[in-house]
């Protein structure tokens, strides 16, 4: 990888996942503060839950690494895969949460999946510096930048309740998490080492398939709700 690109993915991964986690910690302090149904406690607990998980990515990538050799480390494992479960088992057993989601408009979760977009930074760097393969990269990087630019057409959909809003939603979503779920099997399939380095090792620890399926999870568990309320 090229200095220019070094540097570049530094500042995408940091900064992508910075505007993440501070825009999440905003909608739920909007809906905390503006509800009194809604416990305001959920102001801290939101940016916290989600700076320990990004830090926890940081220390698994940079210490201990996805990959050792062909083989997942028993670390990467668990940082995959620890933040889906409790996030599955949060949503649909957490009584706050579900009642923080049912004042959420429906188009926030959607709209926030927008920094997919960066998906385009994984084409640059096998056209610039052939760094990662190229069936991972068009495959990722052009089914991330899909959902990415679709998550503005089909939030602003869902905000207006346009015909077929629902569907389209639910569709849009299992789109996003299949993409997700495909990416590893592209890397499997084509070779994803680039994406094993520090810190582009917090794609696949953080911001891709972990924070993109829980974030497409709580997504359809808002819409479900506000189909059940309406």
């Amino acid at each position: 990888m090229s200095p220019l690109s070094s540097a570049l993915s530094i500042i995408q991964v940091f900064g992508v996942s910075g505007t993440v986690i501070f825009f999440l910690s905003v909608f739920v302090k909007r809906l905390s503060l503006a509800g009194s149904s809604i416990s305001t406690n959920w102001t801290w607990i939101t940016p916290l839950v989600l700076v320990t998980w990004f830090i926890s990515a940081n220390l698994t990538g940079y210490f201990i690494g996805l990959t050792v050799g062909t083989q997942f480390t028993l670390a990467g494992i668990l940082q995959m895969a620890l933040p889906l479960v409790g996030g599955i088992l949060i949503l649909f057993f957490s009584k706050p949460l579900n009642r923080l989601l049912i004042k959420m408009p429906a188009s926030w979760l959607i709209h926030v999946q927008v920094y997919r977009v960066v998906g385009i930074f994984l084409l640059y760097l096998y056209f610039h510096d052939q760094y990662l393969s190229r069936g991972f990269a068009l495959y990722t990087g052009g089914g991330d930048m899909f959902i990415g630019l679709s998550s503005m057409l089909v939030g602003k959909w869902v905000s207006l309740k346009g015909k077929g809003y629902l569907a389209a939603a639910i569709v849009w979503n299992v789109l996003g998490m299949v993409d997700l779920i495909m990416a590893p099997v592209s890397a499997g399939t084509f070779g994803g080492q680039g994406i094993t380095v520090y810190p582009m090792v917090l794609v696949p620890l953080f911001l891709g398939p972990p924070l993109g399926i829980v974030l497409h999870l709580t997504s359809l568990r808002n819409l479900y709700l506000h189909s059940k309320r309406d």
